[in-house]
């Protein structure tokens, strides 16, 4: 059984056709760990995954659900007929859309009892800071027009000459 979903759960994604197939819940659960790895991998940048094993958020029991179909379906169906299986691919394709939309902040997280789900804060989002009340160094201008604090820069000769 999966941390998120249940292979029961992918199977109701199935169309009949394929659901009448001898198609085991047992079979489905190396796609849901692929799926929910994946899932995890993703948002792990954003949101700390730890905390959805427990009961996870709605829309990451559906994009496991989208993920973990598609791998199953494409092995099933597109061997079979590659011009009638555009639907699996888009199984993928809404799944991806929701992590990256998750990741990029367009959507956000909610719990299955409606509370937010506030993203963490990755060291790549912190700012670095100094002790010193210099003007940062880099900012979000052309490199051409970024211009360093002179009262860095004055600190900075007086280092080195102190150095010699």
């Amino acid at each position: 059984m999966g941390r998120y979903i249940t292979s029961k759960e992918v199977m109701a994604m199935f169309p009949p056709i394929v659901q009448t197939a001898e198609t085991t819940p047992g079979e489905l659960e190396f796609y849901v760990q692929l799926a929910e790895n994946e899932a995890d991998g993703v948002l792990g940048r954003r949101y700390n995954v730890a905390v959805f094993s427990g009961s996870p958020p709605p829309l990451l029991e559906t994009i496991v659900d989208l993920l973990a179909a598609h791998a199953y379906l494409r092995t099933q169906i597109t061997q079979e007929d590659p011009s009638r299986s555009d639907w699996v691919s888009q199984l993928r394709e809404q799944g991806e859309k929701y992590l990256t939309d998750l990741v990029s902040g367009t959507l956000v997280m909610v719990s299955g009892s409606g509370t937010l789900i506030q993203p963490t804060t990755s060291a790549v989002d912190k700012i670095w800071s100094s002790t010193m009340d210099f003007y940062p160094s880099m900012d979000i201008r052309d490199p051409i027009f970024q211009r360093d604090s002179p009262s860095r820069l004055r600190k900075m000769d007086d280092d080195a000459r102190a150095d010699e």
